[in-house]
């Protein structure tokens, strides 16, 4: 495998690389404090589906030790 030199810009390409550079936003330092708000999120339904799920989890277990057991 040989090694590829990097090839060298024309004079177009140099042209169109500082065009295409963008200002950067002048960025504003304040002190302000930093705005409180209260997260309370509301997993009310997130605990239903986990109960939903751990149901349906235990009644596909007790299906499959049933049929271990009637498959014998």
């Amino acid at each position: 495998m040989t090694k590829q030199s990097p090839r060298m810009m024309t004079k177009g390409e140099i042209h169109m690389a500082k065009k295409n550079k963008r200002p950067t936003p002048a960025v504003s330092v304040t002190n302000t404090p930093p705005q409180r708000f209260e997260f309370n999120p509301d997993y009310s339904m997130i605990k239903k589906d986990l109960a939903r799920i751990g149901v349906l989890a235990g009644f596909f277990i007790a299906v499959l030790v049933a049929l271990s057991f009637i498959l014998k």
